[in-house]
């Protein structure tokens, strides 16, 4: 699914392999340092991550789009990633 994300590929990925990976993705996300390694994933190696907004904003669709059921602790873990993150700018 990153190689959709980072090649800019239009087309949705087929069902199963968003059945296979979303759920890996989520345990990747929640694990401490799993929104920083998304965003080095989707943002490559660019120093100056501001200077693709597009990858941007895909790295926050991908954490908005909640695919579990407990929503309420799958935010709060992410958003002490983000507080975490943003302390580091």
């Amino acid at each position: 699914m990153v190689y959709y994300i980072q090649h800019g590929v239009q087309s949705s990925p087929p069902t199963w392999l968003k059945r296979c990976c979303i759920p890996l993705l989520v345990q990747c996300l929640i694990k401490p340092g799993g929104v920083s390694a998304l965003v080095r994933a989707i943002c490559d190696t660019s120093c100056d991550i501001g200077s693709d907004w597009s990858k941007l904003d895909t790295v926050v669709e991908v954490i908005l789009t909640v695919h579990v059921q407990h929503a309420e602790q799958y935010y709060k873990n992410i958003c002490s990633q983000v507080r975490k993150l943003a302390c580091l700018i």
